[in-house]
């Protein structure tokens, strides 16, 4: 299992997103779409090296994560799986064929193998 997969799993058993910061007094509540408090941060006593800024920063992390990060994700497995196919045709590919595209789009004659 990916890291990726992992992180996969961890968003899945999470509320779904999209997150968004509700500021208050003394207290910052994380609210999913519905409005529902899904996170809610005290401003600790045990806390204070962090600044209110750092605090809100920190807050502003874990909301743009919730909410990004599974497109990223799906993105990646995307592009991996355009890899592989693209590895499929690849290995399909005369030499020659491969050289010539090369010289055609101005990358000379270098050959990257992969040590096969």
């Amino acid at each position: 299992m990916s890291e990726f997969d992992r992180d996969r799993e961890i968003i899945e058993k999470a509320t779904p997103g999209p997150w968004y910061v509700l500021p208050m007094n003394r207290v910052t509540a994380v609210r999913d779409a519905k409005h529902r408090c899904v996170v809610k941060l005290g401003h600790w006593s045990d806390a204070t090296h962090l600044k209110g800024d750092l605090q809100e920063a920190n807050v502003a992390l874990i909301v743009a994560a919730r909410t990004h990060w599974p497109f990223a994700l799906d993105r990646i497995a995307a592009q991996d799986l355009e890899i592989e196919r693209l590895r499929k045709i690849a290995a399909f590919v005369p030499a020659r064929i491969y050289i010539e595209a090369s010289e055609r789009a101005g990358y000379g004659t270098q050959i990257h193998t992969t040590g096969d």
